[in-house]
Parts: structure tokens; C-alpha cells; sequence
């Protein structure tokens, strides 16, 4: 029989754990910081971005995976595997960095661990601080989430979410699933139908009159599904982030409405950021994080992306216009 355990083996195995119980908790710790830093991020354009600017990260390597789905998956993964953190770093947004917090997984960090920290307005990152004022989710990045569509496909204007009904966009929505954004398409739909986040029956009331009216030709679980879709013409017009619309901008004119005089189609503005895990690589993360705060760093993931930079001595990149407002 294959992988068969003999007396001599479990001796052997038995001797081992011996060894390592009399190892003190210090060598367990460096032995732990010398692996890679195991950081998670979104697919698509984030993970590309990420990927292609770490090369430039030599300190300590590092292992990037991707979500599956959302991002606060990471909350029942770590509560899982806990006090074993699956992650080192984590790139978030502020739905998720409450919920991370108020477990007691996170480290904070000051400027003393994250140097370039000195550059991020505390307006930015002041409400996600402990009793001390210490922040425990750090922004790299400002984006957020509005209506648009490609223009060759929507033969018409869209200003109002009544439109979306409208039988000339037979199969061409595509909707976030409502896990994307901690049900933020939900929230959205609520807001422009009359509701709020406390009342999102309206919401739920639109939704239905738009899947029975046949327009929502896919929903959305992943960065790569709304790109692929909207990209490869399955779908025309979506409600999502800078990042898809960068990406589909490469190839397509698009009309998008995050400045469009409209009572019900909302954007979102949002922060996106990394948290760091308590664990025996967390000081190993904060170098990771501090190289994320550099301008080189921060304005090519943010021209990568679309989106503004959440550090004061960055750029705000042309992709990100769409988004951008004004002094007042």
C-alpha cells in the first residue's frame, strides 16, 4: 500500500515534534519570517499592477494570490485558520476593515513602522484608527464606483435608473453580484429608487423589475468577469469601478456618468488599501507597505488603475478624470 506510515516513520515524525516544542518561540518566529510575505489582492488589473511594480521590491519576495470572489471573503478564510493568518497583507476597502479590526487579527502600524505613512493625509485614514489613534488600514489609492456604457452599443442617453428598463438593452446590463462590494449594487439601486443603506427594499423592488424585464445579460463575481464582458461586447453598460473602465477605455468609447446630472444614478466613492496581520511576517509587511506609499510605486499603480493617489507628494494620473473633482 502507497504512503503506508511504518513504526521507524512515526518514530521519526514523533522525534521531530519533540524538537520543535523544545525550540523557543523566538526561533519559531525567525524561522516563519524568512518564508515569503503572503499578500492578497484582486484579479485583473489590480493584480497585474501589483505584480509588475513588486519586481522592483527586493527586500523580502513575496507571494501574491488572488481573491476568488470578494475581498471580504478574507474574513471567514482568517476566522477559519486562526491564530494561523492565511495572509501577511491584505489589500481592502473600507467595508472590509472594520470587520478585519473588530476580530483582533490586525497589527497597527505608525510612522515609525511605515515611514512613507507621513505622506497620507490622516483625514484619509482617521476613521479606521484605534482607541490611540494608531491606523490599522492604510489607503494607497481613492476610486470609486459609477454607471457607464460602451457608446457603439447603447444606441441611447442614459440619465436616470428608470432607463435601465428601457427594451433596448435586451441583455446588455451586466450586475456586480451582490457579494461585490459588500452589497453595494443593492445600496445603490435602494438610493435611486426612493431608499437608503437602512432601507433597502426599494432596491431589492428595482432589482426584481430589472432581471423580469430580460436587460441583465451577466452578473459579475470577479474583476476579470465584468472586463471580459463588457470588452468582448456580451454586455455594454455596468456600474463598477475605475479599473474596469480603464481597461475597457483601451479599446472602446465609452460614456460614462460619474459626473452626470442625475437624481438617481449614484456614484460611490471609496478607499483602497492594505491591512496587515498579526503574525510572525507583519514587520516584513510594513516594508512591503512603505514601498506601496513611494511615488514611483503609488503613481504607477494608480495610472495602472485609474484611480487618485491617496499619498500628498503623488500624481493624479489622466485615467482617473473620470473620478476627479474639482477644488470646491
Amino acid at each position: 500500500m502507497k504512503n503506508r506510515i511504518t513504526r521507524r516513520d512515526a518514530i521519526k515524525l514523533a522525534s521531530a515534534g519533540a524538537l520543535l516544542s523544545r525550540l523557543s518561540p523566538e526561533l519559531v518566529r525567525q524561522a516563519a519570517a524568512a518564508d515569503p510575505i503572503r499578500a492578497v489582492t484582486w484579479g485583473g488589473g489590480y493584480a497585474e499592477a501589483l505584480e509588475e511594480i513588486t519586481k522592483k521590491y527586493t527586500t523580502y519576495p513575496v507571494n501574491w494570490s488572488l481573491y476568488q470572489n470578494a475581498s471580504g471573503e478574507v474574513v471567514a478564510k482568517t476566522k477559519a485558520a486562526w491564530p494561523n493568518a492565511p495572509y501577511d497583507i491584505s489589500e481592502n476597502w473600507d467595508a472590509d476593515y472594520l470587520q478585519l479590526f473588530n476580530e483582533d487579527w490586525l497589527v497597527t502600524v505608525t510612522e515609525a513602522d511605515v515611514p512613507n505613512l507621513a505622506n497620507v493625509p490622516k483625514a484619509i485614514y482617521q476613521r479606521f484608527t484605534d482607541s490611540n489613534g494608531k491606523p490599522y488600514a492604510v489607503p494607497i489609492s481613492l476610486g470609486a464606483c459609477y454607471w457607464g456604457y460602451r457608446k457603439d452599443m447603447v444606441s441611447f442617453s442614459i440619465t436616470e435608473i428608470e432607463q435601465l428598463l428601457d427594451p433596448r438593452l435586451k441583455g446588455l446590463i451586466c450586475l456586480p453580484s451582490i457579494t461585490k462590494g459588500t452589497g453595494l449594487i443593492l445600496v445603490v439601486l435602494a438610493v435611486a429608487a426612493g431608499g437608503s443603506e437602512n432601507n433597502v427594499e426599494p432596491g431589492w423592488d428595482f432589482l426584481k423589475k430589472l432581471i423580469k424585464s430580460g436587460n441583465v445579460g451577466r452578473v459579475a463575481t470577479t474583476e476579470v468577469d465584468f472586463s471580459n464582458s463588457i470588452n468582448s461586447g456580451e454586455t455594454a453598460l455596468t456600474f463598477w469601478n475605475p479599473v474596469l473602465w480603464t481597461a475597457v477605455k483601451k479599446n472602446w468609447e465609452c460614456v460614462i456618468l460619474s459626473k452626470v446630472n442625475s437624481k438617481t444614478l449614484k456614484s460611490y466613492f471609496y478607499q483602497d488599501g492594505f491591512v496587515i496581520y498579526k503574525g510572525p511576517r507583519a514587520k516584513q509587511a510594513m516594508t512591503l507597505l512603505n514601498f506601496l506609499l513611494t511615488p514611483e510605486a503609488n503613481n504607477a499603480y494608480n495610472k495602472a488603475l485609474g484611480q487618485a493617489p491617496a499619498i500628498t507628494n503623488g500624481e493624479v494620473p489622466e485615467a482617473a478624470a473620470d473620478m476627479s473633482m474639482t477644488d470646491e
